[in-house]
């Protein structure tokens, strides 16, 4: 397992934990609780939460035998609502500004949080391009993404026109 010393960076998959390049800030100051989740095994991954009145998008990157580390993102409704239908993959959900880590021990109990750049998480953390939420969105053709949807010559509006809001997940 390790040096004594080291125990708590091996996780009990035998995968290292990875030391967090970040702001820290006080653990205290935040709690997460899943409002809706995407993807659960074994307890929940993939989930919205609420932090502070804003919608965030949580992934799980890491654990151990002490705490589970999730990567939180701001979001919206709408962007979650395109990762659901299967138009946008995870990868570009979490690749975004206002990122945070948090560490949660297992009875749900904030142990550490830090404002982060995704840049500068392991990227064998992190899903691979174009992986999407469900296996049965991997065959979805996505001929444009919201990011580049002005390059396409769609506008966000006409998107959103196209993909209401009345539709629900």
């Amino acid at each position: 397992m390790g040096a004594k010393g080291n125990r708590d960076f091996i996780s009990w998959k035998g995968q290292k934990m990875w030391a967090v390049k970040g702001q820290r800030r006080r653990p205290s100051s935040i709690k997460i609780e899943p409002a809706t989740v995407l993807y659960e095994y074994d307890g929940p991954r993939i989930f919205t939460c609420d932090v502070g009145g804003k919608l965030f998008l949580a992934y799980q990157c890491g654990e151990d035998e002490k705490r589970l580390r999730f990567l939180l993102v701001p979001t919206t409704s709408y962007a979650i609502w395109t990762l659901v239908k299967g138009y946008q993959d995870l990868r570009s959900m979490i690749a975004v500004k206002g990122a945070r880590l948090v560490d949660l021990a297992y009875d749900g109990e904030t142990q550490s949080y830090w404002d982060v750049s995704v840049l500068d998480i392991p990227h064998d953390v992190l899903p691979k391009h174009g992986v999407m939420l469900w296996p049965q969105h991997a065959s979805i053709v996505r001929p444009f993404s919201i990011s580049n949807a002005s390059a396409s010559n769609f506008s966000t509006v006409s998107l959103k026109r196209k993909f209401s809001y009345a539709q629900s997940f």
